[in-house]
C-alpha cells in the first residue's frame, strides 16, 4: 500500500464570528487539525487572504500519523467594515499539499473608518463611498464600469453595491467631456436619486 499524507479538520473549517464592532478588537478562531495519513508530514509554509489576518501554527513541525496540531486564525478588523470572510492556508508534506480554514462575520465599522471609506454624505443613515470618477481618455466604442458602496446606517451598516457603466458613442464631442448618471437608492424613506459625475476625454 502507498503511504498516504493527509491533513483534516478535527474542528469546523469555518468559524463564524457573528457581528461584532470594529473597536472590540482582534477575534481568533482555533483549528484543530489531524494528520489522517500513514507517513509523518511537515508543515512547510502557511499564508493568509489578507494582511489583516495572522495565522499561527508550528511552522517546520512534522505531524506524526494519527496526532493533532492547531492552527490559531487572528484578524485585526481595524479599519474593515461589513461581512467578510477570510482564509488561512498550510503548505504541508512533499507533495506541497494544501489544507485551508476561514473566518467569517461582520464587521460593524467605526465612525472614523466609515467617514474614511464613504465621505459622501447622502442623509443621516446614508453615505457613499464616492461621487464622480475621472476616467481619463476614453475612444468611440470603448466601455468603462466603476463601482459604488452605499452604507445604511440605518441597517446595521448593510452595504449595496452599484456599477455604473460609462459607453462612448458615435455621436459624442471630442474633448474633456463631463457624463451624469443617475444612482437610485432603495432607502426606508423611499428612493434616493443620487447623481454621479463621471469626467472623460473623448479622442
Amino acid at each position: 500500500m502507498l503511504p498516504i499524507d493527509t491533513l483534516l479538520h478535527i474542528t469546523i473549517a469555518t468559524i463564524s464570528l457573528g457581528t461584532f464592532h470594529e473597536d472590540e478588537g482582534i477575534k481568533s478562531g482555533e483549528f484543530w487539525i489531524r494528520n489522517e495519513g500513514t507517513e509523518a508530514v511537515e508543515l512547510k509554509q502557511g499564508y493568509t487572504s489578507c494582511g489583516c489576518v495572522k495565522l499561527d501554527f508550528e511552522l517546520g513541525r512534522t505531524v506524526q500519523p494519527g496526532d493533532s496540531t492547531l492552527a490559531v486564525l487572528s484578524l485585526n478588523p481595524k479599519g474593515k467594515g461589513g461581512e467578510f470572510i477570510e482564509r488561512g492556508c498550510i503548505v504541508y508534506g512533499e507533495k506541497r499539499k494544501r489544507i485551508e480554514f476561514a473566518l467569517e462575520g461582520n464587521c460593524i465599522s467605526s465612525e472614523e473608518t466609515i467617514l474614511r471609506q464613504y465621505p459622501i454624505f447622502i442623509d443621516e443613515n446614508i453615505y457613499m463611498s464616492a461621487d464622480h470618477f475621472d476616467l481619463g481618455n476614453m475612444m468611440v466604442g470603448e466601455r468603462k464600469s466603476r463601482t459604488i458602496v452605499v452604507i445604511h446606517r440605518d441597517e446595521n451598516n448593510r452595504c449595496e453595491y452599484f456599477s455604473l457603466d460609462v459607453y462612448i458613442d458615435s455621436s459624442m464631442t471630442k474633448g474633456v467631456q463631463r457624463i451624469e448618471k443617475q444612482l437610485s437608492i432603495r432607502t426606508k424613506k423611499g428612493v434616493l436619486n443620487v447623481p454621479i459625475n463621471f469626467l472623460v476625454k473623448v479622442l
